[in-house]
This record gives structure tokens, sequence and C-alpha cells, in this order.
């Protein structure tokens, strides 16, 4: 205790010093949380658009060999209506999988009747789409899923761009072109129903959303490519994936699972990329922490010399001249970093007022900016820059405390 008392007198007694260190800790401290905080928003954001926009779910069951030979001979790959009975009542059975539905990708030409274009489409039946957004976490959010009108079984959704390109509009009409399971050409008229936004710019001027049995219609083949499947967990995914690949291949139907972040265009990119930057930043503030403590804890050591040796000669030993001065470095280390915490409450909220946003490159319309404060992430940014300020602080403080009680007395 009466250490702590020392020490707390020695960083008042140098309130300049003390006060741009803790500043200096302070910034830092705030740019360490809000990056982790930006971060951990982005990935959770990214995650939700993978689960529910791209895949959608968490597992993406295929025949097994559609994803390396579909292409070739796609009939042999697809889930026929029997099958997809048998996955069916599998899935249905698990308490851990809370929705499913089966889907059907297709590419082919989409004419207005003068101009021509290429599209990709996801089809699905508009009901079970809808259920599947029932599970959406985040009920407040300002996202509003686009989805297909049940009631109009010829309706489609285009991409904004690529209504633009064939300046189309809600209530036109279009016709969609492609190649039937067999090879042989097929036609089907849509009605426009609006545009859906994309989550990427490469399919902003060519995709469609089609409800599946219109697409059916269109492939001439009632069964599917793929079954989407909801976890009620997340973290269930690998387990589930495993458990699936063996029930469904005892069914007779084999199969190859893909996982949401597998399936994912941004996910794990977006997540090392922001990775990196964040080790950068880190690896800079804590040069910053280091250096900026040092240099006050040098500056106190070299005044304090005698002060040093006079306590050493009445008899305190050097380790604990050296908690001494460690103490002092946790107090500015812990006040900093309080401060720091204190500086990114209040960047959150200002955040979360001004609501700014961007374009991130690749994709389709803009992300706004935001942040979480995450409590672990502040407790263990709080500890870590504590502890980094205490080991700054006894580099320099273990030279005076083995400095010879005489030297240190004589020390101009």
């Amino acid at each position: 205790m009466t250490l702590l008392k020392i020490a707390f007198r020695n960083v008042l007694k140098n309130r300049r010093r003390s006060l741009i260190t803790v500043l200096a800790i302070a910034f830092g401290f705030m740019a360490v949380a809000m990056f982790k905080g930006y971060t951990h928003n982005s990935y959770e954001k990214i995650a939700l658009g993978a689960v529910f926009l791209e895949a959608p779910g968490h597992l993406v069951i295929f025949k097994q060999g559609y994803l390396s030979e579909g292409r070739v001979d796609p009939e042999k790959y697809l889930f026929s209506p029997q099958d997809l009975a048998q996955v069916r009542s599998i899935l249905a059975h698990r308490l851990d999988v809370v929705w499913f539905a089966p889907k059907l990708t297709l590419a082919g030409l989409i004419t207005n009747g003068d101009v021509s274009t290429v599209f990709l489409a996801d089809a699905m039946d508009p009901a079970a789409e809808a259920d599947l957004w029932n599970f959406f976490p985040l009920k407040k959010s300002d996202f509003k899923p686009t989805l297909l009108p049940a009631d109009i079984p010829s309706s489609a959704l285009l991409a904004p761009k690529l209504a633009d390109l064939l300046d189309l509009h809600q209530g036109d009409t279009a016709v969609l072109m492609a190649t039937t399971r067999y090879g042989q050409m097929n036609a089907v008229d849509i009605d426009v129903a609006g545009t859906v936004p994309t989550i990427s710019d490469a399919m902003d001027d060519k995709f469609v959303k089609l409800p599946l049995g219109l697409a059916r219609q269109l492939y001439d083949f009632d069964g599917a490519d793929r079954v989407c499947v909801l976890l009620r967990n997340r973290r269930d995914t690998e387990r589930v994936r495993t458990e699936l690949v063996g029930t469904l291949g005892a069914a007779g139907v084999p199969v190859e699972i893909r996982t949401w972040a597998e399936l994912s265009l941004y996910y794990q990119k977006v997540r090392d990329y922001l990775d990196v930057v964040f080790l950068f930043l880190f690896s800079i503030v804590m040069i910053i922490v280091v250096m900026g403590t040092f240099n006050t804890m040098s500056m106190a050591v070299y005044e304090r010399f005698r002060e040093v040796g006079t306590l050493r000669a009445i008899g305190l030993k050097p380790r604990k001249v050296v908690q001494m001065f460690a103490l002092e470095g946790a107090i500015l280390g812990a006040a900093g970093s309080m401060v720091g915490m204190l500086l990114a409450v209040i960047g959150y909220g200002l955040l979360r007022v001004a609501r700014f946003s961007y374009q991130p490159p690749g994709v389709a319309g803009t992300v706004s900016i935001e942040v979480d404060l995450v409590p672990g992430v502040l407790l263990g940014t709080l500890l870590f820059f504590t502890a980094l300020a205490v080991v700054a602080a006894t580099l320099p403080a273990r030279k005076a405390a083995h400095t010879a009680v005489v030297d240190a007395l004589g020390h101009v």
C-alpha cells in the first residue's frame, strides 16, 4: 500500500508529462477499440449477408459431383423429386434445423423484344424465402428484403443495372430463354415485379430472381440443384454438415455440403484483409504506447536517482524499487485506457448519430459505418495496455534499482 501511495504521488508530481503519456495511451486505446469494434460489426454483417442473401442458409447441400461435373452433365447431378422428398424427410426430423428449401440456378438470355443480354437466375419458392426472413436476427434493422410476390407465378425481380439496360420497369413483360436439362431451347414470359439489390457489382447487370415453379418450367425439370438449410445455431454448422453427409449417404442420396463461409464471395477475404490492417494498426499503437511510457519513466528514473539511492540506503530492496516504478506505469496505463474507453464510447455515439456510409470496392450499394462496443475487447485492451505500460516502466527502473547505493546518492 505504501508503494502504491508513493507511485500515485510520483505520477501527480510531473502532471504535464503524465498527462501527455495518458493521452497518448488514451488515443491509442480509442483507435484499437474503435477499429476492433468496426471489424466485429463488419464480420457480423457479412456473415448475415452470406447466410440470408448469398447461400442462403448455414449449409447448402449439393448432390455428390455437382460442383465438379454439374456443368458438363447437369441432369446426372441434380436432385430429382424423389431425392428431394428423401432430403426433406431427414431434415424435417432434425431439431437443429429451423428452415430448408430447394433452390435452382440457371443461366440464359433475357430480352425485352428489342435488346437481349445474358442473365443468371436464382429460383426459390417465394413462400419459403419469406419464411426464411422470419429468422433474421436483427428485427429492428433498417434492412428490408426484396421478396417476390407469392400470388404472381410469372413474376421476376431484376438487378437494377439489368433493368436499366433493358429499360424494364415494374409491370413490364420480358422473355427468358435458356436450354433445358436435355439441351433444347425453351422460353418463358415474365412479369417484372421490380428490382432487387445485389451483393456484387459483377451481378448487378445480369441477376434475376425467379419463383421456383417458373424456373422449373424453363428448365423442364421438377427437381433442384441444391437444398439450402438454416440452423438454429451457427456454431453447429460443422457438426451438422458431418452428420448430414453420413445420414443422407446412408439413405441413398450421396451429397457434398458447403458452408455459408465457403460459398460467400466476401466473408473470408474481407476478414483476412481487415485482420491484416488491424495487425498493422495495433503494432503502431503498441509502439507509441511503449515509447511514450518508456520516455516518461526514463525521465522519472533519471530525475530520481538520488531518491532511489536514499530508499536503497534505508533498506528498500531492488525488486521493491522496480515494483514502485512498475506501479507508476500501471497507473499511467490504466488511466490512459479508462480515458480511451470514454473516448471510444463518445466516438460510438457520434457514429450512431452521423450515420456515415461508403461503397466498398466490388459491392453494389453503400454500407453504413458502424462499430460495436464489445465488452471483452474493451476489457482485454485495457489489461493489455496496462501490462504494456508496466513492462515499459520496468525496463528503465531496473538500471536504477541495481545501481550501487553510493553511486545513486552521488548522482548529479
